[in-house]
C-alpha cells in the first residue's frame, strides 16, 4: 500500500542550470520517488519554461506518478541565462539567486508535507548552508565520475602536488589514469577572472564533504571500483555510486530548439544496417573553428561511412560555409544532420556502430550504458580525463592524433583513418565487444540487487537516520 502524500518525505532538488547537470539530478529525483519520496524540482525560469514547453515536465511527472514529482520555477527576478556559460554560472552564485532559493525553501517548508531534504548539485554549497540552518538532511550530487572527484578532493585538501610541466604523465591517485599537467589542471576550476567565484566553485565544496548527509556520484561500482576504494580511504566514507544516471526523459534546454517534430532521424536510421552508422555529437556548449570543422568534414566524406550528426546552429558561429543548412545539403548523400536528437535513443538503435563524442561525462556514460565504442574528441575541462578512461582504462575507444605542427588541428586523413578503424576494422570490433560487456555491467548495476540499487537503499537509510522521525518515519508511512 502506498504511503499517503502527507506522510512522504519531501525533497527539494536544485541543479546547476545546464543540461549536463539537470539530466542526472532529474534521474536521481525519479530514483528518490521510487524509494518513497516526493520531489519538487526547481529550475531557473528559462529552463523551467523550455522543459515545460517541450513536454519534459509532463513526461517525467507521469513516470513518477500522481503528485510525486513536480516542477517549479525559481522565479528569479533577474536574467540568469547568458551567451557565455561561465557568465551564466556566475549568476547562479550571486546573492540574488541565493536569496531566491532561500525564499523557495521557506515557502515549501510551510506546505504539506514540508520539505525535509535538500538535494542539489555538489557545487552549490549555499544550498548545504540552507539545509544546515533548517536542520534537514542534505544530498550533494557529483554529476561527473569518481576519478574527477578524487583529483579535486586531493587537490582541495592540499594532498596533490602538480607536476611542473607537461613532459611527463602524472598519477594522482589509485584508479585514476596518468595525466599530463594541463589535463589535470583542466579538472580544477581556479584562478578564473572575477566575477566568477573560482574558490567557491572549485576548492570550497571539497573542503566541506563531511558536512553533507550523503554524496552521490554518477558512476557505478563495477566501472570505477579502485577509484571508489581510493575515495573511501581519503574521505573515511564511501560516496554512493548511483549511476548510470541516464534514464530520465531526454530533453533540450538549448535556445530556439523545439523537440517536437525533430524525429526524422528515426526513419533514416531504420534504413541502415546494424552497426553501420557513426553518431556524432559535441554536446550543448562546445564550438569549433571553421578550419578544424573543414578537416573533420572532409575526413568524414573520405571515410565513406554513413553518419548521424547533431549539429547545433552555434557550433561554428561565424561560418556561412558550415552553417546547418549548407552543410546538410553538402552531406545529404552520406549523412544526416539534425539540430537535436534523443541521444540515449539514438545510441540504443541497432544501426549505430560508433560514437564520435566530445567526452562530456553524460555522453560518455550514455555510450557505456548503450555499449557503443567511442571516437574521443575532448575540448575542455574533464573531457581529457574522460578520454583517457575510455581509451586506456576501459579499452572502448580511440583518440585522434593532433598535428605536430603549429596548427594544433586534427587533420582530415587522421579523421578518415580513425573512422574506418572503429567502424570497419578488427580493432573496432574488439572494442565493440568490450563495450557490450560494460553495458551488461551497467544494466546489472541499477537492476534490483545490483550495486547502484543497493546504494539507493543505503541512501534512503542514511537520510532516514538524519530525519527527525528517522526510520520510524519510513516504517509508519510505507
Amino acid at each position: 500500500m502506498a504511503a499517503p502524500q502527507h506522510c512522504k518525505p519531501h525533497a527539494l532538488a536544485v541543479p546547476l542550470p545546464f543540461q549536463g547537470h539537470i539530466q542526472p539530478l532529474l534521474d536521481l529525483s525519479l530514483k528518490l520517488v521510487s524509494a518513497g519520496f516526493m520531489v519538487t524540482f526547481a529550475n531557473t525560469c528559462t529552463n523551467h519554461q523550455r522543459m515545460t514547453e517541450n513536454g519534459t515536465t509532463t513526461k517525467a511527472a507521469s513516470e513518477a506518478g500522481p503528485d510525486l514529482l513536480r516542477f517549479v520555477s525559481l522565479e528569479e527576478e533577474f536574467p540568469i541565462e547568458r551567451e557565455n556559460p561561465l557568465a551564466t554560472l556566475t549568476e547562479m552564485f550571486k546573492p540574488p539567486m541565493r536569496a531566491t532559493v532561500a525564499r523557495l525553501l521557506a515557502r515549501l517548508k510551510e506546505e504539506e508535507p514540508p520539505v525535509s531534504l535538500l538535494v542539489f548539485d555538489f557545487r552549490l554549497m549555499y544550498v548545504l548552508d540552507l539545509a544546515i540552518a533548517s536542520g534537514i538532511p542534505s544530498v550533494g550530487l557529483w554529476t561527473q565520475n569518481a576519478a574527477h572527484f578524487a583529483c579535486n578532493t586531493l587537490y582541495s585538501q592540499n594532498l596533490l602536488q602538480l607536476p611542473e610541466d607537461d613532459s611527463t604523465l602524472f598519477t594522482c591517485a589509485r584508479g585514476v589514469p596518468p595525466l599530463k599537467r594541463t589535463e589535470l589542471t583542466s579538472l580544477i576550476i581556479e584562478n578564473l577572472p572575477p566575477p566568477f567565484p573560482s574558490e567557491e566553485y572549485g576548492r570550497y565544496p571539497f573542503r566541506r564533504v563531511h558536512e553533507l548527509t550523503c554524496i552521490v556520484i554518477n558512476t557505478f561500482e563495477e566501472l570505477e571500483p579502485t577509484t571508489l576504494d581510493t575515495l573511501e580511504e581519503i574521505l573515511g566514507f564511501r560516496p554512493l555510486a548511483l549511476g548510470p544516471l541516464v534514464n530520465a526523459p531526454t530533453f533540450t534546454i538549448s535556445k530556439g530548439i523545439a523537440i517536437t517534430g525533430l524525429d526524422n532521424h528515426v526513419e533514416w536510421l531504420q534504413n541502415h544496417p546494424k552497426d553501420s552508422v557513426l553518431y556524432i555529437a559535441f554536446g550543448t556548449v562546445a564550438d569549433m573553428s571553421e578550419t578544424q570543422l573543414e578537416e573533420l568534414v572532409i575526413g568524414l566524406e573520405a571515410s565513406g561511412q554513413p553518419f548521424l550528426w547533431v549539429f547545433r546552429a552555434n557550433f561554428c558561429v561565424y561560418s556561412k560555409k558550415y552553417a546547418f543548412h549548407s552543410l546538410s545539403q553538402r552531406l545529404k548523400n552520406q549523412g544526416l544532420l539534425v539540430q537535436w536528437a534523443s541521444q540515449r535513443d539514438v545510441l540504443a538503435h541497432p544501426s549505430i556502430g560508433g560514437f564520435l563524442t566530445h567526452c562530456g561525462w553524460n555522453s560518455t556514460i550514455e555510450g557505456i550504458t548503450m555499449g557503443i565504442p567511442m571516437l574521443t574528441w575532448p575540448l575542455f575541462a574533464d573531457q581529457y580525463l574522460n578520454r583517457r578512461l575510455v581509451i586506456e582504462q576501459w579499452g572502448v575507444g580511440l583518440g585522434f592524433q593532433i598535428d605536430e605542427g603549429d596548427s594544433g588541428l586534427v587533420r582530415r586523413l587522421e579523421v578518415e583513418q580513425k573512422v574506418r578503424i572503429i567502424m570497419q576494422g578488427g580493432e573496432g570490433k574488439e572494442m565493440r565487444q568490450k563495450a557490450k560487456i560494460l553495458r551488461s555491467l551497467a544494466l546489472k548495476a541499477y537492476q534490483k540487487g545490483g550495486s547502484s540499487h543497493k546504494h539507493l537503499d543505503s541512501l534512503k537509510e542514511q537520510i532516514g537516520a538524519r530525519m527527525q522521525r528517522s526510520r520510524q518515519y519510513f516504517n509508519n508511512c510505507e
